[in-house]
């Protein structure tokens, strides 16, 4: 999948960082399927990591090694969604199951 240069105007730090991220797009999705467990997840978290580095703006003098970069913010993002979706079950488990007035207790 390639993105297009001319759809929105982007720095020289922006485009040192898409070269990078579609240069290794592959081996950066595996890395975020790999944490969150689904592929379609890890495309998710590759592009909003992106989108998130975009916004914050950084300098390509500020950031050394932008693979690196990427593979930890990624690599963070995923370890969040997969917080999150731990989170997500236990909700839905806890409201669907009945609670037994012998397990409440006073406040």
């Amino acid at each position: 999948m390639s993105i297009s240069l001319e759809a929105v105007p982007v720095s020289y730090a922006d485009k040192i960082f898409l070269e990078v991220l579609e240069s290794n797009r592959r081996h950066l999705v595996a890395l975020a399927a790999r944490v969150v467990g689904c592929a379609w997840r890890g495309e998710e978290i590759v592009q909003d990591a992106y989108i998130r580095i975009i916004r914050a703006g950084a300098a390509p003098q500020d950031i050394q090694h932008p693979l690196g970069y990427l593979k930890r913010v990624i690599f963070r993002l995923a370890i969040d969604a997969r917080r999150a979706k731990a989170v997500e079950r236990a909700y839905a488990q806890a409201i669907s199951s009945p609670v037994s007035s012998r397990r409440l207790t006073p406040c």
